[in-house]
């Protein structure tokens, strides 16, 4: 008979892989929209596109986990720099989507407030410069997790990261 644990464990393993399932569903859908001509003349289409590519990054980052839980194999363990990598990569792309929404609420507001004013703002250089100083920004700001963390080695790498 098995025990409530491990009965727990399959049922949580199981909704977290449906969960996975139905986002990258949602995010290939929402990207695919997005891609719709009508829709990619809205100024808001390049935002959700990129923040759909990276939610599904981070629905990646719960596939591994996924993997590592239900098969007992830590990826970090391979070597010190994929330790750093995975924990800074994943860490810190996780950030990019609520800053992306927060960018496109200033665009609605401003194509509502003043349509006609401000013209520049909703064409694609400026949105693509936008979302890659949202993500240099980023970065930069967590880069001091990925150098000045300690990484402990011993049976297994630890990643001991904290942020200033």
């Amino acid at each position: 008979m098995p025990n409530i644990e491990s009965v727990v464990f399959d049922t949580l393993h199981f909704l977290l892989l449906f969960v996975i399932l139905f986002g990258i569903f949602g995010n290939l859908l929402t990207f695919r929209i997005f891609l719709i001509h009508s829709l990619r003349l809205n100024s808001i289409a390049i935002y959700f596109r990129t923040i759909a590519t990276i939610d599904s990054l981070m629905l990646l980052r719960a596939f591994l986990y996924f993997i590592e839980q239900k098969y007992d194999i830590d990826l970090r363990n391979l070597n010190g720099f994929l330790c750093r990598f995975k924990e800074y990569f994943f860490d810190s792309t996780g950030a990019i989507s609520p800053w992306l929404m927060v960018v496109v609420s200033i665009d609605r507001l401003i194509n509502i407030r003043f349509p006609r004013r401000f013209s520049f703002l909703f064409k694609l250089p400026f949105q693509i410069t936008t979302i890659f100083s949202v993500c240099i920004f980023n970065y930069a700001m967590y880069w001091p997790m990925a150098s000045y963390s300690i990484l402990i080695q011993g049976k297994r790498f630890y990643f001991n990261g904290y942020f200033f």
